[in-house]
């Protein structure tokens, strides 16, 4: 057995057998400041690739948080300020490995 029949067999079992329990397959993640990933992606940039698209995205201060919100004609903007602005950036799907918080590194580092 090889491939994605190999990958999606290991998964079912890890789900079955009660490890990452917490976790779900296919969730959405948020990186943080400083955090590595080791990512594959899934897409592959030819022309019409599905899993690969550019977005704009406006990032904005709301009191004490920072917001992130879609450009898109779907999306009620009305809560953005007037002098932000969108942002080009792409977007893309892939299979995370491993995720590394600094948070974590940096603790392990300060008990050495």
């Amino acid at each position: 057995m090889s491939g994605i029949n190999r990958i999606q067999t290991k998964r079912e079992s890890r789900y079955q057998g009660g490890q990452d329990e917490n976790r779900m397959p296919g969730r959405e993640l948020f990186f943080k400041d400083g955090d590595q990933a080791f990512i594959s992606p899934i897409a592959t940039g030819e022309e019409e690739d599905a899993n690969l698209d550019e977005i704009y995205l406006y990032t904005y201060r709301d009191g004490n948080r920072w917001m992130n919100l879609l450009d898109d004609p779907s999306v009620d903007t009305s809560a953005v300020p007037t002098d932000a602005r969108a942002t080009h950036k792409f977007a893309f799907w892939g299979y995370v490995h491993e995720v590394i918080h600094s948070e974590a590194r940096s603790r392990i580092k300060s008990n050495i």
